[in-house]
């Protein structure tokens, strides 16, 4: 069960990197965040199931986003990286008991 969490884990991250860099195809062309959408990607369906996507507080700023992915399903039982988040600066995030060295890997 382990290795399917840390599958599913690593496919949840490798959206969340597919998400930054869309969002920051987005303000490449309005030189902002304001009234950006959560990108409809691909990854995003192939994970519904295991991994929920939404902006941290609210929509973006300006100059700020944070997009979290927590985990839903079979995956919730993921007590060693819980939610995964990246935001605008590329900072990557988790909320359970491991590093983000180790939820990121």
């Amino acid at each position: 069960m382990s290795h399917i969490i840390r599958t599913q884990r690593a496919a949840g991250a490798g959206c969340l990197l597919e998400m930054a860099q869309q969002m920051e195809r987005y303000s490449a062309t309005k030189m902002s965040y304001t009234d950006a959408a959560l990108p409809a990607l691909a990854c995003a369906t192939d994970t519904a199931s295991t991994y929920g996507y939404a902006f941290a507080a609210g929509e973006p700023t300006g100059s700020t986003f944070k997009i979290n992915a927590a985990p839903k399903g079979s995956q919730a039982n993921d007590s060693d990286c819980a939610t995964l988040s990246i935001d605008q600066a590329g900072t990557k995030g988790e909320t359970g008991s491991k590093d983000v060295a180790y939820c990121w890997r």
